[in-house]
């Protein structure tokens, strides 16, 4: 009878010392998981941030080009360069922290294109309007041709932000398959473990 009780203790010891090691493992992977989950909200917001202030810089020296073509005042055209270009330099690293996911690097170089021929657009009636030719500027902003180039720049980034925005963390596992697809994760990392 010893033998048998000093078995089954063992046994149950066993089974214990089992449990207790798949509940680490199963701890350390939720763990893991979270982990993996915040590290994507934080790159999808730091994304989404970047792309913002790409998007306002462009319309900062749209408004300052006509400002600058309304008013005549040249403090108005005094950022605008500096406003272009720190709008490229943005939107570029858009599409560097883009790389690891395919479909959002397209996008976010789609978007670096339609800004660059919205950027070029731009100095057109500027440029005019600097040789005192403001009436050949208002011609070019009243064509509607910037506007529409400004939508379609609008619409991709709120599209780009709101792929991007479902990597935030909302309190729910099934979130991390969402996060890796945007993300560009391997498919194994998309399906939550259950």
């Amino acid at each position: 009878m010893f033998i048998s009780l000093t078995a089954r203790i063992v046994a149950i010891g066993l089974i214990v010392v089992l449990a207790l090691g798949s509940l680490a493992g199963l701890l350390a992977d939720a763990s893991y998981q979270a982990s993996q989950s915040f590290q994507w909200a934080a790159h999808s917001a730091q994304v989404i941030e970047t792309t913002e202030a790409a998007l306002n810089d462009l319309r900062e020296a749209e408004s300052g080009q006509r400002g600058f073509v309304i008013t005549r005042d040249p403090a108005y055209a005094r950022s605008f360069a500096k406003r272009l270009d720190s709008a490229a330099r943005t939107i570029a690293r858009v599409a560097g922290q883009t790389r690891d996911n395919p479909r959002q690097h397209a996008r976010a170089r789609e978007m670096a294109l339609l800004m660059k021929e919205r950027s070029a657009f731009l100095r057109q009636p500027l440029d005019l309007a600097r040789r005192g030719n403001f009436a050949g500027a208002v011609t070019i902003i009243a064509s509607g041709r910037g506007r529409d180039l400004m939508d379609a720049i609008s619409v991709r980034g709120r599209r780009f932000s709101k792929r991007n925005a479902r990597c935030r963390p909302r309190g729910r596992m099934r979130r991390r398959s969402a996060c890796a697809a945007v993300s560009g994760l391997p498919s194994s990392a998309r399906s939550p473990s259950r």
